[in-house]
């Protein structure tokens, strides 16, 4: 996919975004990074290929199992995505524009 903007990671807000072009030539945002900033961002999650919503109960579902897989020695990123328009795309990222938006999901199996 043909990256059209990136906005590289970075300790502060501990997370990586990237603007791409879908095959399809839909723009999509691409974040992914640290569990609790990303969780703090999304409204929604993917499972099994349904979209369900993020609400506290399943943040602190996986609250818990990203503190489980840390106990055990592994680091946990989650990835989220979101469509955009082409008037969104065509904007620059940054870290601004970039938190600001709440409706990406994310895979979660």
């Amino acid at each position: 996919m043909p990256k059209i903007d990136e906005l590289p990671f970075d300790f502060i807000r501990r997370k990586l975004s990237v603007t791409v072009r879908t095959p399809k030539g839909e723009a999509l945002l691409i974040c992914k990074g640290a569990a609790e900033e990303m969780l703090a961002v999304c409204q929604s999650y993917q499972q099994d290929g349904e979209l369900h919503l993020l609400d506290d109960q399943a943040r602190v579902k996986i609250t818990e199992l990203v503190s489980d897989y840390n106990r055990q020695g592994f680091r946990v990123l989650l990835l989220a995505t979101r469509r955009l328009n082409d008037a969104e795309a065509s904007l620059p990222l940054s870290a601004s524009r970039v938190s600001v938006r709440t409706t990406r999901h994310f895979n979660f199996s």
